[in-house]
């Protein structure tokens, strides 16, 4: 914890680009993304070393801010604090950073401006889209809350959770932008009632989608035009059984990686 541009104040979102070696990471308590960069062999495996990461520097959410009104043409109050509450980020292959704000419902799309020396490697700092509301083009998020990358890195979709008791929606884009597909989430089925699932995190596989369902503890698994293939979990705090799962990653291999917060 702390101020200084190597500590933090309290992180919602991170993201790691294994080709650049670089973490783009949220900082909802000190109002900035912080970007480390990694000393590592990407072929090593994982392993714990402490000094692998380095400080590369931080982007404010007062410049974020400042690149998405010049994008809206709307010049920024001084009389009003920063309104950004990002809960995902994603890298683009090339080298540019999805940050998705949940407090407007939008998604904020930056790129790093050319090097200025070679080996050096800008962060990504300036605004060039805005996606949603209040932005230049995509659907009207509701409560976005996850995002994910497609294998091929041609489309982007985001999870979106809905209004209270209504369905949760997948909302795919093209790099521009533009809304490709959307499409709802199956309903969790427990006992005589049914009520929509409780979406956690969002991964993008080669064989479609994968989802955590918070309420039934469990990880469905979709094709690409929404249907169901296969779910599996069970609540529980043995191996193979789950506790609010949220956040997902799918590894080269395919191994989708489930991040379960109830059980730590």
């Amino acid at each position: 914890p702390g101020s200084s541009p190597d500590r933090f104040g309290r992180v919602t979102a991170a993201a790691v680009d294994g080709v650049r070696q670089r973490i783009a990471l949220a900082d909802a308590g000190l109002d900035r993304v912080a970007f480390v960069d990694l000393d590592r062999d990407p072929e090593g495996g994982l392993r714990l070393d402490p000094f692998m990461g380095r400080t590369a520097g931080t982007v404010s959410f007062d410049r974020i801010a400042a690149g998405v009104s010049a994008l809206s043409g709307v010049e920024p109050s001084p009389l009003e604090p920063v309104d950004l509450a990002p809960v995902d980020l994603k890298w683009l292959d090339d080298g540019s950073l999805l940050l998705l704000d949940e407090r407007l419902g939008r998604l904020v799309v930056a790129t790093p401006p050319p090097a200025t020396r070679p080996g050096h490697d800008p962060l990504p700092s300036e605004v060039v889209a805005v996606w949603g509301p209040r932005g230049s083009g995509g659907p009207d998020f509701e409560k976005p809350i996850a995002l994910a990358v497609s294998p091929a890195g041609d489309a982007v979709a985001v999870l979106d959770a809905g209004p209270p008791g209504g369905p949760a929606t997948i909302e795919v884009l093209s790099r521009d932008g533009l809304p490709r597909d959307s499409f709802e989430l199956p309903p969790v089925l427990r006992s005589d009632d049914e009520r929509p699932l409780v979406p956690g995190g969002l991964a993008w596989t080669e064989a479609g989608f994968a989802i955590t369902d918070r309420l039934a503890d469990r990880l469905l698994l979709l094709d690409e035009r929404g249907v169901l293939r296969h779910e599996t979990g069970t609540t529980g705090t043995a191996d193979g059984e789950l506790w609010s799962p949220r956040g997902l990653a799918v590894r080269e291999d395919g191994t989708v990686i489930v991040v379960d917060t109830g059980n730590h």
